[in-house]
């Protein structure tokens, strides 16, 4: 018990904050986190644009929506949708500030700003978790029930998440597409578009968004990056290292599935759930284009041919993974934790009762 207080998630001092390589925070003070990381990221867009004169990258990784939540104080109870609706007002107002930085330095235009969430709501949490809401056939038609699953699991719940690229004079605005796509196709769209090659000895595990994307006339992105559609052929879900699920075109097959807890479609009894619980073979299938909430398996006699074909495509996919060691399974050395400012005797009296803070 001593360990799992002190050296676990369970102790409020695994949360802690780094500036580069130093812990300036220990434990981290979530009330503010949104504040203080919105300022840093005006502040490195400004140097990087005045100062240094340079492009730049910023990755904007919210802590947000998540439970526990968290806004500032003079955020909470303003949305009508209680703690969790205050959290999204909260979000939306810090990308607000960073577009806004990015017009105030003259770069809004020239600047590629992508929005998308990692996963789906956190359904074990309850009302903090969010919704997931209902999905629309391609005929245009809402399902009757929400999209299954959650965070965790390989259910249309837990892997479709919005997606937003903005691209001022470039990209076209209010198109919507409904392909397939992945935060994997990010690094070889942007790798595409400054002609640039990457590593050759390894696959890309993504395929460029432009051709997908309509851009203004006047836009000078090469025509050779949208001439040609290329279609994602297959998208792998994993579960750790085990393929749970595949989508290739219009199918979806799940070879494993998450067991929940008895009439609910979450497993607060095991604070979240497993997402590799119940192994189908032959996988359910679904018709994703008619069947989003994948509440009507296919009856697979029918459908040979496309389980053989993604049998075939899970196949020639693991053949490129080249196993490595799982870090994760290695226990947490309680000598390695981080405890800030504390060295020799002082660190190790401090590890011994959970006072490492600063």
């Amino acid at each position: 018990m001593w360990y799992a207080l002190s050296f676990t998630l369970l102790s409020r001092s695994s949360c802690l904050l780094y500036r580069n390589d130093t812990i300036i925070e220990q434990p981290l003070h979530l009330e503010n986190l949104t504040l203080r990381n919105t300022n840093e990221a005006i502040k490195f867009m400004t140097e990087s644009v005045q100062i240094h004169q340079k492009p730049f990258f910023l990755y904007m990784a919210y802590i947000k929506v998540h439970t526990a939540l968290f806004t500032l104080p003079e955020n909470a109870g303003r949305s009508r949708h209680g703690a969790y609706g205050d959290n999204i007002e909260e979000l939306d107002w810090s990308v607000g500030q960073i577009l806004q930085a990015l017009k105030t330095l003259n770069v809004e235009d020239d600047t590629i700003v992508v929005f998308a969430s990692d996963n789906g709501p956190f359904l074990e949490r309850g009302i903090e978790a969010g919704f997931c809401g209902h999905a629309k056939s391609k005929s245009g038609k809402l399902s009757e029930q929400p999209l299954r699953g959650a965070k965790g699991q390989t259910w249309e719940c837990g892997v479709r998440v919005p997606g937003i690229i903005r691209w001022s004079k470039h990209i076209k605005a209010g198109q919507t597409i409904d392909d397939v796509a992945s935060l994997l196709d990010i690094y070889p769209s942007l790798l595409e578009l400054w002609n640039k090659e990457s590593l050759t000895d390894r696959p890309f595990d993504g395929i460029s968004l432009w051709p997908k994307v309509e851009f203004l006339p006047n836009s000078f992105v090469p025509s050779s990056l949208t001439s040609v559609k290329q279609e994602r052929d297959t998208l792998f879900h994993y579960c750790g290292s085990t393929v749970t699920a595949v989508r290739q075109g219009k199918y979806k097959a799940h070879y494993w599935t998450t067991q929940w807890d008895q009439g609910l479609r979450a497993c607060p009894s095991v604070t979240i759930c497993p997402c590799r619980s119940v192994q189908h073979s032959p996988p359910l299938l679904f018709d994703m284009d008619t069947d989003p909430a994948e509440e009507s398996p296919l009856d697979i006699e029918n459908y040979t041919d496309v389980i053989e074909k993604i049998n075939s495509a899970l196949e020639n996919h693991q053949k490129t993974i080249v196993p490595v060691k799982n870090q994760l399974e290695n226990p947490a050395y309680p000598w390695l934790f981080p405890c800030c400012n504390a060295h020799g005797l002082t660190r190790v009296y401090r590890l011994l009762t959970n006072t490492c803070q600063c």
